[in-house]
Formats: structure tokens, sequence, C-alpha cells
């Protein structure tokens, strides 16, 4: 029988945009030049279920020859709710990896994936588990193949969509048979229809003066993915302590879109791992039932790392070892992360481990995600910086500190320059409020300590709060 167009929500489509290294080439088998590819999972719109969720692990390319190329490996699997891929209007993209392709003619692909897709329908709390019907490739995993129309070679600039065609998907014997077919590539060289994406990997090299890098990072498939940061990116220590600085063979996590026409990742954050590396288990989306005292929220999900959620919504609960962080990554008090993560339209990131039998998730980190890029002068959202006074000028609103401190941006070391506008705010020593005029006629260069919180511009930070410092 057909599956029921209310159980999936349109057509889903993984997108593998191949931009190639070169022309020529043979002219069949394997042979002439290789190419990279870089892969994205996308889907169109439907109202039907709040969320869809599923796992994509390993995607193969079959030459006609039977030889297959990975064009992407993760033995975790990347989690995916397949519903938010789709603004209403038109596709979005989520980015899974790059990669080489050798010179090949391909036929088919292959693409393993969980053997049960999460289905949460439009307004339930609870979903339900459908079993995906496909070859087995393992605990947990399935292998499905799609037979491309016409064999093709990937040496040049070319996309391939995978579109796994949801409205002509069966049941049969109470299982979800996938149809998969070639679909539009339509809006993939538009960044504004690109979900920001978490990369982890290892910095190989490392290029430009900050905030303005680029960098190699090594992925967990052993590939390799080039990175830009501006002054805009986020720069932060997994562990909570202050000066971030990349370096080569730091293990990071990037967040961020790639870009299909530099094959760069522009990275809005970087999270340098501590020692005891990443958390298996990671979640975002809407807080609500926010208790400050107990450390406690409700948490309405949108996206997840290394876990399905069984539900809509879940408990999140803090510990008195919880750090918490802004949305640049400045470490916060558990008062002042509860009251900004009250603010309308925040947005909540946490680390740790997730309960699936009492569906709760006990954070052992937890950062704000402020996605209405509003500025409203909290300190919540800022980057900071302290150090001992330099040179000064009251009259401009500036001054120059040699950096001892840094959070949340990235910095070469030396001297940093705060600028001011006319809704900066200024505090004394004892973090009273003070004018402008009292706070640049108290200064000492060479002695006074100040910290400032702001936004980073070139050069230095465009302050919304200056305090002298003890």
């Amino acid at each position: 029988m057909r599956l029921r167009t209310t159980v999936f929500a349109g057509a889903l489509a993984l997108l593998l945009g191949i931009v190639g290294c070169g022309g020529g080439g043979a002219s069949g088998g394997v042979g002439g030049n290789a190419g990279t590819v870089s892969v994205f999972v996308t889907d169109n719109f439907r109202t039907d279920y709040d969320h869809v969720w599923g796992t994509v692990y390993k995607i193969d390319l079959v030459a006609d020859d039977s030889t297959t190329t990975t064009i992407f490996d993760d033995s975790t699997g990347r989690v995916f709710d397949f519903s938010r891929l789709h603004d209403g209007t038109n596709p979005r993209f989520a980015f899974l990896n790059h990669a080489t392709v050798r010179a090949a003619n391909y036929s088919s692909v292959r693409i393993t994936i969980s053997d049960q897709m999460n289905l949460i329908p439009t307004g339930n709390g609870t979903g339900t588990n459908f079993e995906v019907q496909g070859t087995a490739a393992g605990a947990g995993k399935v292998l499905v193949t799609m037979n491309l129309p016409a064999v093709s070679r990937f040496e040049g600039s070319d996309d391939l969509v995978i579109d796994f065609d949801l409205p002509n998907f069966t049941l049969v014997g109470g299982k979800v048979v996938p149809s998969l077919r070639r679909g539009s590539n339509s809006g993939l060289d538009d960044l504004n229809r690109h979900e920001a994406e978490d990369v982890h990997g290892t910095v190989t090299s490392l290029s430009g003066t900050a905030p303005t890098l680029s960098f190699d990072m090594q992925l967990r498939s052993g590939r390799i993915m080039r990175v830009r940061t501006d002054a805009g990116t986020a720069i932060f220590n997994s562990n909570g302590t202050p000066n971030p600085t990349l370096a080569v063979s730091k293990r990071v996590e990037v967040r961020g879109k790639f870009d299909t026409g530099n094959d760069t990742m522009l990275a809005t954050s970087v999270k340098i791992e501590d020692a005891s590396g990443e958390d298996a288990n990671e979640t975002r989306g809407v807080p609500s039932a926010i208790n400050s005292t107990d450390g406690t929220f409700t948490l309405t999900v949108s996206s997840a790392l290394g876990f399905v959620p069984a539900n809509r919504s879940m408990a999140v609960v803090t510990t008195a070892n919880t750090i918490y962080r802004s949305d640049r990554g400045v470490i916060l008090s558990k008062a002042d992360f509860f009251t900004a993560l009250a603010t309308e339209g925040m947005l909540v990131e946490v680390e740790g481990t997730y309960n699936a039998a009492n569906n709760t998730f006990t954070a052992r980190k937890a950062k704000l995600e402020d996605e209405t890029g509003d500025d409203n002068g909290d300190g919540f959202g800022q980057a900071e910086a302290e150090g001992r006074l330099g040179q000064f000028n009251a009259t401009a609103g500036t001054a120059q500190i040699t950096v001892s401190e840094f959070q949340g941006f990235s910095f070469g070391g030396g001297v940093l320059t705060f600028t001011t506008t006319a809704n900066t705010r200024y505090r004394d020593i004892e973090g009273e409020t003070i004018t402008k005029q009292a706070f640049f006629a108290s200064l000492v260069s060479g002695t006074t300590r100040i910290k400032g919180e702001g936004r980073p511009v070139e050069g230095g930070i465009q302050a919304t709060t200056l305090r002298i410092d003890d």
C-alpha cells in the first residue's frame, strides 16, 4: 500500500555539490582528473509532522565496474530533523562533508542510514518510530541504493541532488520502503538558504592575522576542510578558560556555513576542545519553563547531535559543575545565564548526556544562541577583554590596553583599542554606573586596569560597557 502523505513532510533530498579540479580525463573506466564533492541534505515542505528525525552514516558513489568512492563517512552518524530543512517557501541545505572524488564512470549512489525514523506529528509531544526497509548494513543501519539516470563522471563543476521522494514511499509489511530519484539543486549558491552546522576536526595549518584567519582542519574521516574566520567569529575554549588561541594540532568544533563557490567553511564560531574532547550528546532549541533557582528548563528541540530525541521537547537539568556561556562563548554566572535565557528570541545549546528513559538532558555545558542579532548592551552576547591601560582619548572616547585576558573572539596578542558610542555604559571599580567624563577622568596610563565588553571590530572592540578593573 502507498504510505499516507500525512506521514512524511514532503520530498527529502541529499544534495551533493561537486566542484571539479580541472578538465580532461579518460573517456571510460577509472582515470582522468579527480574532483571534490560537497555533501548536503535538504527537504521539501509539509505541515503534517513537526519533526522527522533520521541519521545518515555513509554515502558512496558506485562506479560502473562496481568499485566505490566514499564521499561521507561518520561512524556515529549525523542526526537530522529533516522537516526543518524547508522554510515553507524554499528548501534549506545542511552541510555534511567535503571530499575528493576519484575519476570514474558512476552509475549509482549508496546511502547508509538508520534503520528507523522517528516521526512527531504536528502538535503532538511524542514521536513514533518507523522501521526503514533496506539492505542490512550493521547494527541499526540499512543501505539504500539510487540508480543514476545516466552514467556520470564528476571531473568538472557538477551538482548532484539525491531526492528521498517521500510522497512515493510505500509501506510493505509495516516497513517504510524509500523512493529515491535525482532532484534539483536550485538554491545551493545562496548561503541564506544554508543551515549552520557543526564540524569537528584538528587544525593542520594556519595563516592570516587575527581576527581574519584561514586554517585547514582534518576531519574525523581524514579529509581536509578549509575554514575562514573574521571579526564576527566567536572563538572560545571548551573548558571555560580565557585567551582562546588557534594553533596547529588543536582540536576544534567549527560552526558555520559551507561556501560552495570557494570550498570554504565560513565560521560563525570556533570552539577549541579541551583534553576530554567533545560531549557525545549535544542539542539546541527554544527554552521555556525556565527555573533559575533549580537550574532547569524545558527545551523544544530544533537539532541534535549523537542521539535522536524521543519527544518534541525534553527536560534540561544543570549541576553545580555546569559551565555557562554567552553566544560568543564568554563565561557567565548561573544567574546571568538564566536571566539572559528568558530573553525573547533566545535559543540555547547544551552539551552533556541524554537519558531517553526519562527524556532528560543533563547539561555539562550550556551556551546561549542569540539568533535575533540584537545588541541590547547587556553584555550577554559580547566579547570581552581586560588589561593595563595605555593611551586614551577622553574626547574621542577611545582607550588602548595591553591585553592580559580575552574571551569570545580571536586576538593575536598585544595592544587592543576600545572605541565607544553614545550608548556605551561606564562603571567604576565598585561596579557602580558613572558618567563618561568621570570614567575618563579617573584613568591613569600605565597604572589603571580596565575591562570592556562589546562587539569585535577590526583592531579592537566597540564597547557596550567599560569598567575600571582591580
